[in-house]
């Protein structure tokens, strides 16, 4: 595997500032209907764009610079309104611009406002319709002074070497308001050549397809209004950058690349929003595409040798699976039973003897969880995140071949799950625990390994720790969260604090502006500074264990942090050194984290084959939860209360009352849709 394969030439010093994904005070609201990508900038650095708009298609990823409408030496400037009073051109001012989230017939919609002298001018930006890649811009003009105005407004869009501009002059009379409508639409010659049409409409509405479509989506209310905001902006953004087929690139304008794992996290994100029919179209195009029919899946856009596999994604994929089919039903089960044959492939594929070791019981080869391998000094061994994704995806996959009937490949994962578990946790020479708490790695030899041995350092770039520092440490690393996150450990255990201890000295490592690094940074091949998804793995665990303070202290870093205005988190905060490492994206699976934390853990929603468990753990400080879900066929309305006193606890369901069973309530499968109350 070679090490320049993320390695790339763009450099953001080249061409207009707008090249720059991540300049000071910049951030990203993104919209789209799977059709048209649409990433509205706002950009208060002085350093590009105040207020303007990068055009991509769902399909095809490619660098900032190439966005559809992205000119090499204007950037975005030409996107912007430019209106002119009485003979004086005014666009946005940076300093005085107000940009949100808000939301029509609960379709969601980018606001902002600006002052052209005496004139409040409001644009809002959505997609109308759901079928036709389509961008409308509704500008309204309100004059607030008291004398009537010579009004000229016009925007632009250039590609191809090729500006359109659209203008419209008119009166305004005092105290009056004027709308203008541009619609942008993408057409096509052929897949490399995608272009964006720019037209004036007389037409402002949202179809009633888009409107119905929407209110199939999750609905949540904390009363806090941080909290509310990180999961509006994660449940709107996360399907607008999927194409309608299911492609994702996994880090916007960064890597241009497709992983099986990310998208398996996403899938189990748009379930819990309700996005059903899209989790639908991107398990079955990673089935289809992204799965060899060895069972050999796809990272990075590519597939490996052996040595090389990131056999995380096979258990990944098989838990998304399982997922769709709790959360859909009969729908969910009929794409499991369309790719069984495909199915069967993944869940054997890490059963192989090649991976799965005679001896320990654990799955070896020389990758890592976060894309490393031998070239930065990984060897040989044993993966912790590839035990415990695929024990939990085989345990899921059981399931399934149960339920098909397939009961001797039901019973040989089931048997199998266990045997990986039992071995992670407890076999004498290779569990993945060492001194109480769990570890990343362990060599072929049962040793532990704790170090990076890079065996040519050369070959890194310039200034990264793994190049640099004299000892790289492997642990800890955040993916040791995610079996307490997922209660494939108990959450309250010896071994789940001690773990928690340990991971507590990622937070903070080389900063001190919060969140938590993804692994240890002396082993880091590219700069240290924290990640938003590792910081929710951790976050996550908390949540489980219930160190409510420290969750609390996550979710307000992420409500800090550049991008939290828009609720679009890049991949991580920190220098870099760019080329040859490629500039920093906006990460789709930190969408997914965080509205799984709000769904499973918060909520506690948490559907299975045969019944609906409900296992709410609020946050001290949170006193009302509502929230309006999709399962299956039917909608339900969930309203949890915190108890003032223990013997309030209790719920009703359709009006009849339900005790619970340790503060959980269990419920058989629906024959119409639920109201629910729940006293906690």
């Amino acid at each position: 595997m070679d090490i320049k394969e993320h390695f790339y030439s763009d450099d953001p010093r080249i061409g207009h500032p707008d090249v720059r994904t991540n300049p000071p005070e910049c951030v990203y609201y993104f919209l789209g209907n799977g059709e048209i990508e649409a990433a509205i900038q706002v950009n208060r650095s002085g350093q590009g764009t105040p207020l303007g708009i990068l055009f991509m298609h769902p399909e095809k990823f490619g660098k900032k610079r190439d966005a559809l409408n992205f000119h090499p030496d204007r950037g975005v400037e030409n996107t912007q309104i430019h209106v002119t009073v009485n003979g004086r051109e005014y666009s946005p001012d940076a300093a005085t611009l107000q940009v949100r989230w808000a939301s029509k017939e609960l379709v969601p919609l980018v606001s902002a406002e600006w002052q052209a002298e005496k004139n409040c001018v409001r644009e809002e930006f959505f997609c109308p319709t759901r079928h036709w890649p389509l961008l409308r811009r509704v500008v309204t003009l309100q004059n607030q002074d008291q004398i009537e105005q010579s009004v000229a407004l016009w925007t632009a869009i250039w590609q191809c070497e090729v500006e359109t501009k659209k203008q419209r002059e008119f009166n305004l009379a005092a105290g009056s308001a004027a709308t203008i409508v541009f619609d942008y639409s993408l057409f096509t010659r052929d897949f490399d050549h995608r272009l964006v049409e720019l037209t004036l409409s007389n037409d402002s509405q949202i179809s009633a397809e888009t409107q119905k479509h929407w209110q199939h989506a999750t609905q949540f209310d904390c009363g806090d209004p941080a909290l509310n905001h990180l999961f509006a902006a994660s449940s709107v953004q996360l399907p607008a950058v999927i194409s309608s087929s299911g492609a994702m690139d996994a880090s916007i304008w960064q890597y241009n690349l497709e992983w099986v794992r990310d998208q398996s996290m996403t899938v189990v994100g748009l379930l819990m929003t309700g996005h059903h029919e899209l989790a639908y179209a991107m398990l079955d195009r990673l089935l289809r595409q992204f799965v060899t029919d060895r069972g050999d899946t796809v990272d990075s856009s590519r597939l490996r040798e052996p040595a090389e596999v990131e056999l995380d994604q096979n258990g990944a994929l098989l838990y998304a699976l399982w997922s769709c089919w709790v959360w859909c039903g009969d729908a969910g089960f009929g794409l499991i039973r369309k790719h069984w044959k495909k199915i069967v492939a993944v869940a054997e594929f890490p059963l192989q003897d090649i991976f799965w070791d005679k001896e320990s019981r654990l799955l070896k080869n020389t990758r890592e969880f976060w894309e490393r391998h031998a070239v930065y000094g990984i060897r040989e061994g044993y993966e912790l995140a590839y035990q415990f994704f695929v024990a939990l995806g085989l345990k899921k996959a059981a399931k399934m071949a149960k339920n098909l009937g397939e009961k001797k490949l039901a019973r040989r994962w089931r048997d199998a799950a266990a045997t990986i578990r039992q071995a992670m946790l407890a076999h004498p020479r290779f569990a993945m625990i060492d001194d109480g708490h769990l570890i990343k790695r362990r060599l072929a030899s049962g040793d532990v390994q704790r170090t990076a041995d890079v065996p040519d350092r050369s070959i890194l770039p310039d200034g990264t720790p793994l190049k640099t520092e004299p000892i790289c440490y492997l642990d800890p690393d955040a993916s040791a969260a995610l079996p307490i996150a997922f209660e494939f450990v108990d959450p309250h255990s010896e071994l789940a604090k001690q773990t928690l201890a340990h991971l507590e000295t990622l937070w903070n490592q080389r900063w001190n502006t919060g969140g938590y690094s993804h692994y240890h940074v002396t082993s880091e091949p590219d700069s240290p500074g924290p990640w938003p998804f590792a910081t929710l793995f951790v976050a996550r665990a908390y949540h489980e264990a219930g160190d409510y303070a420290k969750v609390s202290r996550a979710l307000q870093w992420l409500s800090q942090i550049q991008g939290a205005a828009a609720g679009s988190w890049f991949e991580f905060y920190g220098p870099r050194p760019v080329p040859p490492c490629p500039q920093v994206g906006v990460i789709p699976w930190t969408w997914a984290e965080l509205i799984i934390f709000f769904i499973h853990h918060l909520l506690g929603v948490r559907p299975k084959v045969d019944h609906l468990l409900i296992r709410p753990r609020l946050l001290p400080e949170l006193k009302t939860i509502k929230s309006n879900l999709r399962w299956r066929s039917h909608r339900v309305d969930l309203e949890i209360h915190r108890a003032e006193k223990p013997g309030e606890r209790g719920a009703l369901v359709n009006g009849q009352q339900k005790s619970l069973q340790d503060g959980n309530l269990v419920l058989p499968l629906p024959e119409s849709d639920l109201e629910i109350q729940m006293m906690i």
